[in-house]
């Protein structure tokens, strides 16, 4: 059955000398997975976050549906022509797709990316960019922690919990950075002093709240990028 679909497109995988698996977050379905017929040879729509309006086939006893056309739905050039926006795109598509594995409707987080992807288009301040989404996608993937605490001396990356009384544990970190942590989620403000060392623990707290989690492929080039 021939269907369309609007879609992010997040990963590709070589299936045959002229063709790819690609991977893509859709606005009605969820991550979708596509044989793509001779994309190696003549698309060139499949880049990181691309926003793209798909036309495909499925059938109910496949995994895989048949992609047959993928057309720019919003024209990203800025991050077509500048590396630096191209890298961080790459390492956001890896974010997203280590972060969402369902191929249920979820219309407030394709919006949510859909805005995010524009905006990384249009910035012209890049080096908290990684930072900040990663604190604003993390309410739509259900690990928001709690911040009940605006005083807290501790956060615990196991519990997602700021508070202000010791519970000692591998993953409780105490000192200054709390602080700065805690205006991050709340309002995406820091110190410069402490952006590195942020974006870090915001690494360690998702690896602790989503299996499998693992963006080494994307993470060592967004660190000297971003440096």
């Amino acid at each position: 059955m021939k269907q369309t679909d609007t879609g992010i497109f997040l990963h590709r995988t070589s299936f045959s000398e002229s063709s790819v698996i690609a991977t893509f977050y859709t606005r009605n379905q969820g991550i979708q997975k596509f044989i793509f017929q001779g994309a190696k040879k003549k698309n060139n729509t499949l880049f990181p976050l691309n926003i793209c309006e798909l036309n495909f086939y499925r059938r109910p006893d496949s995994e895989l549906g048949k992609l047959t056309q993928a057309d720019t739905a919003v024209v990203l050039d800025s991050i077509v022509i500048n590396p630096v926006k191209s890298i961080i795109a790459f390492f956001m598509a890896d974010v997203i797709r280590q972060s969402l594995q369902t191929n249920e409707k979820e219309t407030t987080v394709f919006e949510f990316l859909r805005e995010a992807i524009c905006e990384l288009n249009d910035a012209d301040d890049l080096v908290l960019f990684p930072l900040f989404f990663l604190v604003n996608f993390a309410p739509f993937i259900g690990i928001q922690p709690s911040l009940c605490d605006d005083e807290a001396l501790y956060f615990n990356l196991k519990e997602g919990e700021f508070h202000s009384d010791y519970r000692p544990g591998e993953w409780c970190i105490e000192g200054e950075q709390v602080r700065h942590l805690y205006g991050l989620f709340e309002s995406n403000t820091i110190a410069p002093a402490f952006r590195k060392q942020a974006f870090e623990t915001i690494l360690d707290y998702y690896q602790l709240h989503i299996p499998r989690f693992d963006v080494s492929k994307s993470l060592d080039i967004i660190r000297e990028t971003l440096a």
